[in-house]
């Protein structure tokens, strides 16, 4: 694995103090004020993630244990339906006896206890697309990337394997290798994870380690611009 610092430190960290930190927050809206003039809206309802109408925010053991045991009758993999937010503990991932696919609505992560050697918890979130990185590598770098946007700020306790269509994956060649790496915008340097493949459904499969901003390029490395 490679670690490398980017160019012009000062002003890509600015870019991602100002830019990476909403990533996430930006989706999930609050309103301090309180006028007494609130109007209530639906809430939406979460269930124990047993099925893709009822996504659950926490994974629990049970939930685990009855979709491994259920995923064994049948000769599958077990699978916990998810929402964006959410996030699955270091006791649970401590107690899993066999691998586990984390369903979102447009993405999955798989866990393979056979690959976790430093258990964990995650937070399962994943977004198509990185503004921050996707400006910063644009900035200063010749090679065109796609990106993608991690909850989990850190190492993932080993090696996960994620599925998912990236916004700006056009901007590169699927035909040729896909270089994945991991953008840390806070100390604005990025490690090589791997390369990803392009699946059948139009998302692609990559094996990573940590979180952070995926960056997905034709190039094993880059050339400043």
């Amino acid at each position: 694995m490679t670690t490398k610092k980017l160019l012009s430190l000062a002003v890509a960290l600015a870019m991602a103090a100002s830019t990476s930190a909403t990533v996430f927050a930006a989706d999930y809206p609050s309103d301090d004020d309180d006028d007494g003039n609130t109007t209530v809206v639906d809430t939406p309802t979460y269930g124990n993630g047993t099925s893709a109408s009822a996504p659950t925010t926490v994974v629990t053991a049970s939930t685990v244990s009855n979709v491994i045991r259920d995923a064994a009758s049948k000769g599958t993999t077990a699978t916990v339906y998810i929402d964006q937010t959410a996030t699955i503990s270091r006791s649970v991932l401590n107690n899993l006896s066999a691998p586990i696919t984390l369903k979102a609505s447009n993405y999955r992560i798989t866990v393979d206890p056979s690959k976790m050697s430093e258990v964990t918890n995650i937070d399962c979130g994943v977004k198509a697309n990185a503004p921050a990185a996707q400006a910063t590598f644009e900035k200063f770098f010749k090679e065109p990337v796609a990106t993608i946007a991690c909850a989990q700020q850190g190492s993932f306790g080993g090696t996960i394997t994620l599925e998912i269509k990236p916004d700006n994956l056009g901007k590169i060649d699927t035909s040729k290798t896909i270089y994945v790496f991991s953008w840390n915008p806070k100390t604005n340097s990025y490690s090589k994870m791997g390369t990803a493949v392009l699946l059948k459904n139009g998302q692609i499969r990559c094996e990573v380690s940590r979180g952070y901003n995926l960056i997905l390029s034709n190039a094993a490395s880059f050339t400043a611009k």
